[in-house]
């Protein structure tokens, strides 16, 4: 049987980076206004250059990627809205990685829904080592799957 090549799945918002000011500012501008109001704020560009790196996990990612694990930021990010800022805060940071998959226009889906397809997809083609991400349902959902997933601070 054919040895699939090793994969690390890592979250962005709250994992690769800290994203509490820019949560404020959209809490802030968004205050009695509805809760899309407040996401539309947050999944724009508008804020982003607020977040801070994570570099306790910036650097353990690059470490596995340096020994030959392909890295995959797996997001709920918006795709169409985002994308761009989001390679830029890859390449400022200097994270090593191979592929980005963030959330398509009108994908409502939780994370943990979101992500877990995504992982099924990707379990056709990689062994998923490890998964990173601060949301217990996400790495409840990778667990169910059979993927090792630990929070962040657990690095």
């Amino acid at each position: 049987m054919e040895q699939l090549p090793p994969l690390l799945l890592v979250d962005f918002d709250g994992t690769l980076v800290f994203t509490e000011e820019r949560w404020n500012k959209c809490e802030e501008e968004t205050k009695g206004k509805n809760k899309s109001e407040f996401w539309q704020c947050y999944q724009s560009p508008k804020y982003m250059y607020l977040d801070k790196p994570n570099f306790r996990v910036i650097e353990f990612v690059n470490k596995l990627a340096e020994k030959g694990v392909a890295v995959f930021i797996l997001s709920g990010r918006m795709e169409d809205t985002q994308l761009q800022y989001s390679l830029m805060q890859l390449t400022t940071y200097n994270v090593r990685f191979n592929g980005v998959i963030l959330r398509k226009r009108g994908d409502f889906s939780k994370d943990a829904v979101f992500k877990g397809k995504h992982a099924t997809e990707l379990m056709r083609s990689y062994n998923i080592i490890l998964a990173i991400d601060d949301s217990k349902d996400v790495r409840d959902e990778f667990q169910k799957l059979g993927i090792r997933a630990i929070s962040p601070d657990e690095i």
